[in-house]
């Protein structure tokens, strides 16, 4: 029987992430998008096999932490970590004629900002979402597809 949508395995969600990346990139300003991209990047540690591993990235990993709190806020409007790491979501809109543009934008504390190496506190999705997909590229985890170690 095959799996959900034929989502099967851990290469499968990461390609998945990779999709909703490329459709951010085309229209940043996309709730729907981001909200599933955020969501997927958040739940990708449950793939990891490795229960030590696992518990660090869904712990001490500060991407992983952004990625939940992101998901949490699009699904219930907040995030329940006593200590957040975002501070403020909102959209950010412009209309000049025949050309409209929309983006996503995310105020980090100070700390987490500095530790993303993320100039200011506020940035845009686009900026978070490739520092995410390059994590979850780089895990030892997903490098093979397996999400073995």
């Amino acid at each position: 029987m095959a799996e959900f949508f034929d989502l099967e395995t851990s290469k499968d969600h990461l390609q998945k992430l990779e999709r909703e990346y490329a459709h951010l990139q085309e229209d940043p300003g996309d709730v729907d998008t981001a909200l599933s991209f955020f969501v997927t990047a958040a739940h990708l540690a449950e793939w990891v096999k490795d229960v030590q591993c696992k518990k660090l990235l869904l712990n001490q990993e500060l991407i992983v932490q952004i990625c939940d709190e992101l998901a949490n806020r699009g699904k219930h409007g907040a995030s329940e970590r006593k200590k957040p790491a975002v501070l403020d979501t909102e959209y950010d809109s412009y209309c000049d004629r025949d050309v409209f543009e929309a983006s996503l934008e995310v105020t980090l504390t100070l700390e987490a900002a500095q530790t993303l190496g993320i100039e200011g506190q506020k940035t845009d999705v686009l900026t978070i979402t490739t520092r995410v997909l390059d994590f979850w590229r780089a895990h030892p985890a997903f490098k093979g597809g397996d999400a073995a170690t």
